[in-house]
């Protein structure tokens, strides 16, 4: 995840005033997603803990990796372009 952030980082910082449109929407759309999804993931996560802890733990675990590999796609794909 570092390589792929310090990339695009790089990509950004060798040129703002051409980048400076396009980089702080890579990650709105996904932010506000995620955002909007989180009171439904707390809600689950909560009825979940009420009977199984463990089932708790692994559903946020997939949850918040499914996050993680999504926004490594995001940078993947604007490195690419």
């Amino acid at each position: 995840a570092f390589h792929f952030y310090n990339k695009l980082s790089e990509i950004y910082y060798s040129n703002p005033p051409a980048y400076s449109k396009k980089f702080p929407d890579v990650f709105s759309n996904f932010q506000q997603r995620c955002i909007n999804e989180q009171q439904m993931v707390n809600k689950q996560a909560y009825r979940m803990y009420r009977s199984s802890r463990k089932m708790t733990s692994h559903f946020l675990t997939v949850t918040v990796d499914g996050y993680c590999q999504e926004a490594l796609d995001l940078v993947e794909e604007n490195i690419d372009e």
